[in-house]
C-alpha cells in the first residue's frame, strides 16, 4: 500500500521542545499552527540512582528490553505532562500505517538531557515503541541556529551513493557491500553505486566526492568519543603510519560545498553526545556546515549483525517501499526490523540509529520505478498441475511450515522467460562442489563421477565432505570466502521468490546462501531470523519465522558446512531446538511442506523428527514434493502422515503461488 504523502503539508506532525524555564526544562508543545503549550518537564534531573543504573546499562549494551521500556516510558510521559497529553492524543488520533504522525523531537546539547536515549520513547498504554511504531515517524531537527538546507531539487537522474570503507576496520564490511549491490540490481538504472575502498586518505575521499555529484555518502567503519568529540576513522598514506582519526567538524569541513542530501554514518558513536558540550555528534556538524538536508548517525557501539540489517532495511524502504523517497519512514522500517530480531547484545539495537531531518525535506528524493523492460511473448499456457486439495487448504489458512532446499535452485522454465538480462545465478550443488573440489585438491575422483547420476541427498553429503577437506589445515575462512564469491551476489531463484509470497507461519531453509532472506525482503516480509537452531528470539512474534537451519552467509560463524558441523547440528542442537522453533511447529494442525530437499537426507530426517507422531498427535498432514521419491522413501516416512506429490517442485511453487493468488478453492 502506497502512502500518500506525496505532499509534505498533508502529513501529521508535532514538535516536542526542550527549553529552559525558572525552576528546569520545559516542554513546549507544538502542532498545527496551534499557539505552543508550554509545560514543566517531569524527568527526574539530575537522575536518581535507579533511572541512572538503567541508563548506564543502555549505554554499556547489557541492557534488557524492560530496561528500554522502563526509561523510555519514563521520558514519553515527562513529554506529556497534563495539558500537552490532551493535545497529543487530540492530534495522535488522526494517525495510521498510512498517514503517520511526524515527531520532532527538539533537544538542547546539554549532556544531562542529551544523553538521555530518546529512541526508546514507549508509550505503555499502547506498549509500543515510537520509534518502531508505523503509525509515527520519530526523528530530530537540525540544531538550534543551523543555516537552512538548499531545499533538494528532484532526481532526474539515477540516485548516486557513495560507499566509504576504509580498510582496516576488522568489520564485515563485505555483507553490507553485497547487500546494497542486490538492492541496486533490483532498482536497475535508478540506482547508481560507487565505491572507495583501501587506503582512504582524506585527499582520496575528497577528490572521490568532487568527481561525481553524489547524493548520499554512505560511510562504513569506527567512530570513537575522545576529549575533543566525536572522531571519524579514516587511513593515513601507508599502514605503517596507522589510523586518520578526523574530528567531526573537519568531516563536515571536507563534505561541504558537495550538495549532498543525505549521509549515512554506519559508525559507532557517530551521535553520541560529545563530551566538551559542543554540537552533538557528526549529525549536527553535517547539517551546520555542509548544509547537509538529512544525517543517519549511531548514537551507541553497532555491532556488525545491526550494520547490516540496518542498512539493508533502510535502503530497501527508502526506495522501494510505501514512500519512496522518504527517509524518515525507511529509518522507521529499519529501527523495526531491528527490533523484531534483537536478541542478546543486539536488544539495544532499534534505538541506536538517529535521524537528523530539515523540515520540509521529508520526502528527500523523487524515486521513480525503473522503467519496464521490453515484454517477453509469453510461453504457452500448461497444463494445471493435480495437487491434493488438503495441500492448497492447508497452505491457504496458514497450516503448512514450508522446508526449502537448494535442489529449488535449478534455473526453472519461468525464470529463464522473465529475465531479459541475464542474472547471476545462484549455484546448485554441484557446481558449488566442482568449484570447491577444484580448488582444494580434493583427492577422491570417483566421487565427483558419482555426481553424474547422483540424487540430492548424496550431493549434500559430498559437499560436507568437501568442505571438511577445505577446512583440514586450518582454512576455514578460505572455505568460507569462496563461498561468498560465488553465493554472494547471486539473485534469488523464481521459485525463493514466489514462496516468499506465501502467508505461512515460518519457513526453514535448509541452504546456507541467505538468498530465502532476500526473497522475503524484496517481497517487503520482515521475517524474525533465527540463524541457529537453538537461537531464542524474545519479544514481538511476528510471522513469518525464518530459520536458517545451516545458518548463513551474513553470518558466518552460524555456518554448518562440513562433515563435523552436521554431526553437531543433527545430534546435539537439534534435540534442543529453542522454544520458537518447537512452537512453530506443535500449534494444532501445523505440518511440513517439503520442497527442494530428497526424502533420504538425513538432515531433512532428523527435521522430522520434530513433528509429534502417534495417535494423540495435533499435526496436520506434511506434503513431500518430490519426482524422484520410490516406495522404500514412502516406507520410512509412513509414521510422519506424509502425501507425496511425483512432480518437479518448482513447477509445484508456481502452482501454489497462481492458485494462492486467485484466491480460489481447488
Amino acid at each position: 500500500m502506497r502512502m500518500e504523502l506525496e505532499q509534505e503539508d498533508r502529513a501529521l506532525a508535532c514538535r516536542f521542545e526542550l527549553v529552559h524555564g525558572d525552576t528546569g526544562y520545559q516542554v513546549r508543545f507544538s502542532a498545527g499552527g496551534v499557539q505552543p503549550i508550554e509545560r514543566p518537564f517531569g524527568f527526574e534531573l539530575p537522575l536518581g540512582a535507579r533511572t541512572r543504573s538503567v541508563i548506564a546499562r543502555i549505554e554499556q549494551g547489557i541492557c534488557t528490553r524492560p530496561d528500554l521500556q522502563d526509561v523510555g516510558s519514563q521520558l514519553w510521559n515527562a513529554l506529556r505532562p497534563p495539558g500537552v497529553f490532551e493535545a497529543f492524543v487530540k492530534l495522535e488520533e488522526q494517525a495510521d500505517e498510512t498517514r503517520p504522525l511526524f515527531i520532532w523531537l527538539d533537544i538542547p546539547p546539554e549532556a544531562e538531557v542529551e544523553r538521555l536515549p530518546w529512541e526508546a520513547l514507549h508509550d505503555e498504554m499502547a506498549s509500543s515503541f515510537l520509534g518502531t511504531d508505523a503509525r509515527y515517524c520519530l526523528l530530530r531537527p537540525p540544531p538550534r541556529g543551523c543555516p537552512p538546507a538548499l531545499r533538494p531539487p528532484s532526481a532526474e537522474q539515477p540516485l548516486r551513493v557513495l560507499v566509504v570503507i576504509p580498510e582496516g576496520s576488522g568489520l564485515q564490511v563485505q555483507y553490507e557491500w553485497n547487500n546494497l549491490r542486490g538492492v541496486a540490481r533490483g532498482m536497475g538504472e535508478v540506482l547508481h553505486l560507487g565505491l572507495v575502498e583501501g587506503r582512504v586518505t582524506p585527499d582520496r575521499l575528497l577528490a572521490e566526492l568532487k568527481a561525481s555529484p553524489w547524493d548520499v555518502l554512505h560511510y562504513i567503519g569506527h567512530g570513537e568519543v575522545t576529549e575533543e568529540g566525536i572522531t571519524l576513522r579514516l587511513n593515513q598514506e601507508t599502514p605503517e603510519q596507522g589510523d586518520f582519526w578526523m574530528d567531526a567538524g573537519t568531516f563536515a569541513n571536507l563534505v561541504q560545498g558537495q550538495q549532498l542530501r543525505l549521509a549515512l554514518l554506519n559508525c559507532c558513536l557517530g551521535a553520541s553526545p560529545s563530551i566538551s558540550r559542543t554540537l552533538s555528534g557528526l549529525g549536527p556538524h553535517l547539517m551546520r556546515a555542509a548544509r547537509v538536508p538529512a544525517v543517519v548517525a549511531m548514537r551507541y557501539e553497532i555491532s556488525d549483525t545491526v550494520s547490516i540489517r540496518f542498512a539493508d532495511s533502510f535502503y530497501r524502504e527508502l526506495l522501494t517501499g510505501g514512500a519512496p523517497g522518504h527517509v524518515g519512514l525507511a529509518v522507521q522500517q529499519a529501527r523495526r526490523s531491528l527490533r523484531i530480531n534483537a536478541s542478546g547484545d543486539t536488544v539495544r539495537g532499534f534505538i541506536t540509529p538517529v535521524l537528523y531531518l530539515t523540515p520540509g525535506c521529508e520526502r528527500l528524493f523523487d524515486i521513480r520505478p525503473a522503467p519496464e523492460r521490453q515484454r517477453v511473448a509469453p510461453a504457452p499456457a500448461r497444463p494445471m498441475l493435480r495437487l491434493p486439495e488438503t495441500l492448497v487448504r492447508s497452505l491457504r489458512h496458514g497450516r503448512l511450515i514450508p522446508v526449502v532446499g537448494p535442489g529449488l535452485h535449478r534455473l526453472a522454465p519461468m525464470t529463464r522467460r522473465r529475465n531479459v538480462e541475464a542474472p547471476v545465478l545462484a549455484p546448485t550443488l554441484g557446481q558449488l562442489i566442482h568449484r570447491l573440489a577444484q580448488e582444494c585438491g580434493y583427492p577422491e575422483e570417483e566421487d565427483l563421477l558419482l555426481m553424474e547420476r547422483a540424487h540430492d541427498w548424496f550431493l549434500a553429503l559430498l559437499l560436507a565432505r568437501v568442505c571438511q577437506h577445505y577446512q583440514r589445515n586450518g582454512q576455514r575462512y578460505e572455505l568460507i570466502e569462496s563461498i561468498q564469491t560465488v553465493c554472494g551476489h547471486a539473485e534469488p531463484p523464481a521459485p525463493l521468490q514466489q514462496i516468499a509470497t506465501w502467508d505461512v507461519p515460518g519457513i526453514f531453509y535448509l541452504h546456507f546462501d541467505g538468498l530465502m532472506e532476500e526473497a522475503l525482503k524484496r517481497a517487503r516480509k520482515l521475517p524474525r531470523v533465527l540463524n541457529r537452531v537453538e537461537q531464542s528470539l524474545p519479544g514481538e512474534h511476528a510471522e513469518p519465522l525464518l530459520l536458517n537451519v545451516l545458518g548463513t552467509l551474513t553470518h558466518a560463524t552460524s555456518l554448518v558446512l562440513s562433515e563435523t558441523d552436521h554431526e553437531h547440528l543433527c545430534w546435539e542442537r537439534l534435540p534442543h531446538a529453542s522454544l520458537e522453533v518447537v512452537d512453530l511447529i506443535h500449534q494444532m494442525g501445523r505440518g511440513f511442506l517439503f520442497l527442494g530437499v530428497s526424502p533420504r537426507a538425513h538432515l531433512v530426517r532428523r527435521l522430522a523428527s520434530l513433528l509429534e507422531v502417534g495417535e494423540a498427535s495435533m499435526q496436520g498432514p506434511c506434503f513431500f514434493v518430490s519426482a524422484a521419491a520410490t516406495e522404500v522413501d514412502a516406507a520410512y516416512w509412513k509414521p510422519f502422515n506424509v502425501q507425496w506429490i511425483h512432480e518437479e517442485p518448482a513447477a509445484v511453487v508456481e502452482e501454489l503461488t497462481s492458485r494462492l493468488e486467485k484466491q480460489e478453492e481447488p
